[in-house]
């Protein structure tokens, strides 16, 4: 229904339209034009901004440009008139042609040397601004004719030489341009150069904003085609892109060796501007191929070397795959014994051709001995890391993993067997942990289950107690029932901390506690309780204040486990000794009693749950106590040690403590 609305419907056919936008082959054509017009029209503006900037167009006026330039020109037309002038009886007459089709208005030539007579023509008004006198010194050799003429410069420069030895020409720049000379020219180029020297940088900028529209969009439409979807491969693409590439460097290395032979400075402009929109051209032309190319994927796949290299890897992949087959499929004791007779055979080879040049054949044997040396270590390097993974598999390191990338052949083989052996302990432990969540979560379940049902028998068992009966074997009756349901909701309320402390479903808020203040604590609170059982506490403190980080009702609960335990299992008549250490950077709680019974299991059982010293269930122990301890101990940041020296029952906790007053 969403696809057949009327919203959706227009928005395939604004897609559609944006689609066949850049299928129109004359928009194409359009954008092109534009495209290489604008870029040609980016040149030009940037050729003007160097041309203004070193004509100093914004630092001096146009008119200033102008005389710079015409006194050069100026100085030149002087120059030739001189030896127009003095080069034969034709002299004016020479003068005459010269001056005839340029901008020249006034020219005065004149020396104090008769030989040279005053030359003056007045053709047009002259511009007074661009009027130009020039001093010549006039060199004669041994046989008196001119040797060269030397510019003096300036007025004041002329004096200190011969009257007669000055020539002097002051030519004047008419002021109405109506020659096309260099006059013409440069004039009419300052004047483009100050009529645009403030938007050639818009014009700039909005023929490089048109260019990159059109550029883009060239880029989006090649490959488009009418009547068709998707991107469509042309002729072009199937020539590998070095061709095409090879292409466009010639034409711009070739046109700028060309360019810069060309001795004419018209043809340098005219063949320059042609080379210019060449490249232009021929880069549009490299970036729709490419643009096409990476649509279609085959920028690299569709080139000379890319296809020689893709030849030339499948065939080395096919030799190393049938020697490999061959190399797998023989056993190991035969590659042993296939290698030894090829070494064999190649020592035999040397020593055959070489038993004439004893200098030659210890060279060889060097090698071939340097070479086996370099094999057997890079061998036992392999073997050492094989050890060393077997080796940490076996500690328990089950995510340890050979790299079995520098390893060859059976060595590799056994690299993935001791690999393959890591990963299959590692889901055994991982399944087992699973179990044991399993195990735990049920437990926590049931003893939740268990509580409700459990909760009314303890409440009327309590009710029967207080009932006023003539049987006394009720009131036994109902008091045993009592005393059981409370023994059992203990049992319940240890085996769901017991549960939730071994998997660290617990909250744990560690706070700055005093040591010492808990041991006295402890000392008032089991002082008399012992006492009552025949056992005598003695509590020992450092003289220094002792702080841990550690949550206060978890770690009373492990002290309280601790206590409880002495007071269960502790033999009557002894002593019960609790003490604090300052250790280093560790607070030691020590808990020390004599056994009552025998302790006949492993000190590692003893903190596993439902595990009790005397092996009995005589007592209302249930076997949880010291398993609760350890896991509350571990979770708080500290550590839980056991420790039986024949009926000497020892605990050791041990804390950081707090430096400084730092949590």
């Amino acid at each position: 229904m969403k696809e057949n609305s009327p919203a959706a419907q227009g928005r395939r056919k604004d897609k559609t339209n944006r689609f066949r936008l850049s299928h129109s082959t004359a928009l194409k054509v359009s954008a092109f034009i534009v495209a290489v017009v604008m870029i040609c029209l980016i040149g030009l503006a940037v050729v003007g901004v160097v041309t203004m900037f070193k004509a100093n167009v914004y630092q001096s006026s146009k008119d200033a440009n102008k005389d710079d330039i015409y006194s050069k020109s100026a100085y030149n037309d002087c120059y030739n008139l001189i030896l127009l002038l003095s080069s034969s009886d034709y002299g004016e007459n020479n003068a005459d042609d010269f001056i005839k089709y340029s901008n020249i208005g006034m020219v005065v030539s004149e020396s104090a040397n008769p030989d040279y007579p005053r030359y003056e023509r007045n053709r047009a008004k002259v511009d007074e601004r661009f009027v130009y006198t020039f001093y010549w010194y006039i060199e004669y050799n041994d046989e008196g004719d001119i040797e060269l003429f030397r510019s003096i410069g300036s007025d004041n420069d002329h004096d200190e030489y011969p009257p007669e030895s000055v020539y002097s020409v002051t030519l004047g720049i008419s002021s109405e341009l109506t020659e096309t000379d260099d006059y013409f020219w440069y004039g009419l180029l300052i004047d483009v150069l100050y009529t645009f020297r403030f938007w050639v940088y818009p014009l700039g900028a909005l023929a490089l904003l048109t260019a990159i529209i059109c550029i883009a969009f060239l880029m989006v439409a090649a490959g488009r085609r009418s009547g068709t979807q998707g991107v469509s491969p042309s002729m072009l693409t199937k020539i590998p892109f070095e061709i095409p590439t090879a292409a466009y460097a010639a034409i711009v290395l070739l046109g700028l060796a060309a360019v810069d032979g060309i001795g004419s400075s018209i043809a340098t402009v005219v063949f320059s501007v042609i080379w210019f929109v060449a490249v232009v051209i021929a880069s549009l032309f490299w970036l729709m191929s490419l643009s096409l190319r990476l649509k279609l994927g085959s920028v690299v796949k569709n080139t000379i070397l890319y296809r020689l290299a893709a030849l030339t890897w499948r065939g080395i992949c096919f030799l190393g795959r049938c020697i490999r087959t061959l190399v797998v499929s023989i056993p190991l004791i035969w590659k042993t014994v296939i290698l030894m007779i090829a070494v064999t055979a190649i020592e035999f080879v040397v020593i055959a051709f070489t038993q004439d040049e004893p200098d030659n054949l210890l060279i060889w044997w060097l090698v071939g001995k340097l070479i086996a040396c370099v094999a057997v270590a890079y061998i036992a390097i392999m073997l050492s890391r094989l050890k060393l993974g077997g080796k940490r598999i076996a500690d328990g390191d089950l995510d340890y993993k050979v790299d079995v990338k520098p390893l060859i052949l059976d060595l590799k083989a056994h690299g993935e067997d001791l690999n393959r052996i890591g990963e299959g302990l590692n889901n055994a432990v991982e399944e087992r942990l699973r179990s044991e969540r399993m195990k735990t979560e049920l437990i926590t379940n049931v003893s939740h289950d268990i509580k409700t049902p459990l909760t009314s028998i303890i409440n009327y068992s309590d009710l029967i107690c207080r009932e006023e009966c003539d049987n006394a074997n009720i009131k036994e009756y109902a008091s045993v029932l009592h005393n059981q349901s409370e023994r059992m909701k203990r049992l319940i309320e240890d085996l769901v901390e017991a549960s939730k402390a071994s998997s660290g479903n617990i909250e744990i808020e560690l706070s700055e506690c005093d040591a010492g203040v808990l041991i006295s604590q402890l000392s008032g609170e089991y002082d008399q309780r012992l006492s009552d059982v025949g056992l005598e506490l003695v509590c020992s403190l450092p003289k220094n204040e002792v702080k841990i980080m550690a949550d206060g009702r978890r770690i009373w609960r492990v002290f309280d486990n601790l206590m409880g335990n002495a007071r269960k299992y502790a033999l009557t008549g002894t002593r019960v000794y609790v003490s604090l250490e300052d250790i280093g950077e560790d607070a030691v709680f020590i808990f020390k009693n004599i056994s009552r019974e025998a302790l006949a299991v492993d000190v590692n059982e003893l903190t596993e749950r439902f595990v009790r010293g005397d092996k009995s269930r005589n007592t209302e122990g249930n076997g949880l106590g010291l398993s609760i301890a350890k896991s509350l101990t571990e979770l708080q940041g500290g550590s839980f040690r056991i420790t039986l020296d024949g009926d000497l029952f020892k605990v050791t906790l041990s804390f950081p403590k707090v430096k400084n007053g730092e949590a």
